[in-house]
């Protein structure tokens, strides 16, 4: 997480509204600065205005609502804290403000509004409940985390300096929040009580694996020998039996193919048969049509012939 600006307005005794850029290349060149001055100057409140934009608390508030608010500026009817900050899922902007009623310095206060914003300007959350949810999975922190990995309360340090043995190593945990090395610790045990009982069950699988002397290798690879062999034969088997196959493929449809052939042939001569009594009486026909002319010029000779022999006979009447 890295924090890229910061917008307060009315707290404590910064009033007014202020703004940080911790992208602007004062910041930027030097790469470390440091927050000074005397007691009272607002140092601890940057902090706090950091914490307010976040989790709606600080170190030393833990209740910021219509009953209390002890860091609103005096006098004053609004406060505000703003954070703009980066993560690996991108840019984000968390908003805290609070206000009294009629926006004036006597007014009651009102219930505090938190909201957090994409890049874009898009609400993310808006709710108490989902403000907090949202920011610690994208912050990775929760309230506690962030105030003791990247803040340090007024006078923590200071504790520590003057604590005897016993108190620095308690007020050390307080800091760092060592809660979370108990955690990894339990993790790990977990984990190593885990992987010791898969290496105990793997341990037993391979006992039971009853290793091969030099004699039985040796056959085994003979046998492998044999069967490698074997295969190859087999393949040239199956190999010829598809060819065959395929002829005897060929010579069935061939076969096919002639039956059918023969049952043309025997339909086209019985056609042919039938039609032989046609075929002579279509000769007899053709023959009778050569001679039909001749016939006609016969039959009219005759005609012209007894014609000429009745003439004949009634002149010998006639003339005896």
């Amino acid at each position: 997480m890295k924090i890229l600006s910061l917008q307060f307005k009315n707290l404590n005794s910064l009033y007014g509204e202020w703004h940080i850029d911790f992208t602007d290349d004062a910041y930027q060149q030097q790469g470390i600065f440091a927050l000074t001055g005397p007691t009272g100057a607002g140092k601890t409140t940057i902090l706090d205005a950091i914490c307010l934009a976040l989790y709606g608390r600080t170190p030393r508030l833990k209740d910021i609502g219509q009953q209390n608010n002890d860091i609103m500026s005096r006098h004053t009817a609004e406060s505000m804290a703003e954070v703009c900050f980066e993560t690996q899922s991108g840019i984000y902007t968390c908003h805290w403000s609070h206000k009294r009623s009629r926006n004036k310095a006597e007014g009651n206060l009102q219930a505090t509004k938190q909201e957090i914003f994409d890049i874009n300007g898009h609400i993310l959350a808006n709710k108490k409940r989902d403000f907090q949810l949202l920011v610690e999975q994208l912050t990775g922190m929760d309230f506690d985390r962030f105030t003791r990995s990247m803040l340090l309360a007024q006078g923590g340090f200071d504790s520590f300096l003057k604590a005897d043995i016993d108190e620095k190593s308690s007020i050390l945990e307080k800091i760092t929040g060592t809660q979370i090395y108990s955690d990894i610790s339990i993790k790990v045990y977990e984990r190593k009580v885990d992987e010791e009982k898969q290496l105990e069950h793997l341990s037993a699988q391979l006992e039971g694996i009853e290793l091969l002397n030099t004699e039985q290798l040796q056959s085994l690879k003979e046998t492998k020998t044999q069967q490698e062999a074997q295969s190859l034969q087999l393949n040239s088997n199956i190999k010829q039996l598809r060819e065959q196959l395929q002829w005897l493929d060929t010579i069935t449809t061939l076969t096919q193919e002639l039956e059918e052939n023969n049952k043309i042939g025997l339909s086209l001569a019985n056609e042919i048969a039938a039609f032989t009594d046609t075929k002579l009486k279509l000769t007899s026909a053709k023959k009778a049509q050569n001679i039909d002319q001749y016939f006609s010029v016969f039959q009219t000779l005759l005609k012209e012939q007894e014609t000429d022999q009745h003439e004949l006979d009634q002149k010998k009447d006639y003339a005896t």
